[in-house]
């Protein structure tokens, strides 16, 4: 995917349920498509919904999607997970997000 952004850049941005939510965070970084009735304005929104546009990955590769559970967004790099939780934008290792969330899917753009 076309990095738009480097994520360490926004590590400590404040996170808002309506404002600035991990969709917000990850289409600052990446390039994501604008997908015509399917819509994430809000935390609380299932980005699931945007899979058909992604192609499932077996193990992750830096800068890809990693989705966690169904409303939950963010970005594979070096080990570990760049993502806009409850506070602000951070970086955990996937060994703590794997304690978090029981679903851990890793996603890449079909185009690619």
């Amino acid at each position: 995917m076309k990095l738009l952004k480097n994520p360490d850049e926004l590590v400590g941005k404040r996170w808002d349920e309506i404002n600035y939510h991990c969709y917000d965070f990850v289409s600052e970084c990446l390039e994501m498509p604008a997908l015509s009735g399917i819509a994430v304005t809000m935390a609380k929104d299932n980005i699931s919904e945007y899979k058909p546009f992604y192609r499932e990955l077996l193990e992750p590769k830096d800068f890809c999607l990693v989705l966690m559970g169904d409303r939950h967004i963010g970005i594979y790099k070096d080990g570990g997970v760049y993502h806009a939780d409850r506070d602000c934008v951070k970086y955990e290792s996937i060994r703590n997000i794997r304690r978090k969330y029981q679903i851990i899917e890793y996603y890449d753009r079909v185009s690619e």
